[in-house]
């Protein structure tokens, strides 16, 4: 499976406007180019931000992106 690379641009606290940046085969050289990209760009820390995800298309890779998780429930078992 390869690695995505995307930028996320929050537009409201409901949208985010995603855009594939990159496709790498292996952990690694997707990890430095995100390190770099973070280094290297003007990014708003709040409403930009640069993800790597690990899915078979980049179609499911946005999908991961924009899926809302519920919080864990600590506490009772």
């Amino acid at each position: 499976m390869p690695y995505f690379i995307f930028e996320i641009i929050e537009e409201s606290p409901t949208s985010k406007k995603l855009t594939k940046i990159n496709t790498f085969d292996k952990y690694r050289p997707a990890r430095d180019f995100c390190r770099e990209e973070r280094k290297n760009r003007d990014l708003d820390k709040k409403s930009q931000q640069i993800k790597m995800v690990h899915a078979n298309t980049a179609a499911e890779a946005e999908r991961l992106l924009t899926t809302v998780r519920e919080a864990p429930v600590i506490g009772d078992d």
